[in-house]
């Protein structure tokens, strides 16, 4: 089919008419034609249904993961900080790990004392408290510890407060020569 250039100014004068009396529905007709418009819709229509589909799947299989995750390491705590110190075994000797003020808080200054018991220490170096996340490298966040008489040390540290919202912890104790244990608790933000 062929289209004069007469049909066509027609054609654009009727639409700036049209355009210009701000009737856009009787604009989108005069381009469309009521058919393909209706025909358009459908499809749309169809294409919102299917994306609404598929993102409520997506939804639905991703939020059991994430709240099982946080709930895995919920499962892993093994210290009450908040009621007093806790302990660990560790190669024949007792590690007690205590943290003060209570309850732990992050982003407040805490004072950690590890106290050992049990075999005799033959290491002249002082353990060392790493503190980071079950599963979730947060950097390097080491306490020193200096001797404070007998088997007990000291130091001052940060929890940090993560981004995540998680608040599980994990205090990595190290003993040189003797190794590590792991006293994992939950921290107050």
């Amino acid at each position: 089919m062929k289209i004069s250039p007469g049909r066509v100014r027609r054609a654009a004068r009727d639409l700036v008419i049209l355009y210009f009396k701000n009737d856009l529905l009787a604009c989108s007709q005069f381009l469309l034609g009521e058919h393909l418009r209706k025909a358009m819709a459908v499809k749309m229509k169809f294409l919102i249904i299917k994306f609404t589909f598929v993102f409520s799947i997506a939804f639905l299989l991703a939020v059991p993961v994430c709240v099982s995750a946080g709930d895995r390491y919920q499962e892993m705590i093994n210290c009450d900080l908040h009621a007093g110190p806790c302990t660990q075994s560790l190669s024949g000797n007792t590690v007690t790990l205590e943290v003060t003020p209570r309850p732990v808080k992050a982003l407040k200054d805490l004072s950690f004392k590890v106290t050992l018991s049990g075999k005799q220490l033959t290491s002249t170096k002082a353990p060392y408290i790493d503190l980071g996340m079950p599963g979730m490298n947060m950097g390097p966040n080491r306490v020193q510890l200096k001797s404070a008489g007998g088997n007990s040390y000291e130091g001052q540290g940060v929890i940090v407060k993560c981004p995540s919202g998680r608040r599980t912890w994990q205090a990595t104790i190290t003993i040189p020569d003797v190794g590590q244990t792991d006293f994992i608790f939950d921290v107050i933000y």
